[in-house]
């Protein structure tokens, strides 16, 4: 457990044309709360993300956003099945 409940982290990643941007922040408080902010398609991750901090956080305010990107040139593609519509 680290010493100090107070702090900042930034991560990036980037692979394929994606990218994920990770910042977690931390402040002194007597329970633990885990805030966690996510884009629209990242939300079934949340409670994965929530278990994981609760996992090294005791206690504490913790604030937790992540953002994604999707630059690929097939990643707005809309697929539509027309006789699936049609039924």
């Amino acid at each position: 457990m680290p010493n100090s409940m107070t702090g900042y982290g930034r991560g990036e990643f980037s692979a394929d044309d994606r990218r994920v941007i990770i910042e977690i922040k931390s402040v002194n408080n007597r329970y633990c709360d885990i805030q966690v902010r996510l884009p629209r398609i990242l939300n079934a991750l949340e409670s994965r993300v929530r278990d994981r901090i609760g996992l090294r956080v005791a206690r504490g305010k913790v604030d937790v956003s992540i953002s994604y990107a999707d630059n690929r040139p097939d990643a707005n593609q809309v697929n539509s099945d027309i006789g699936l519509a049609r039924a």
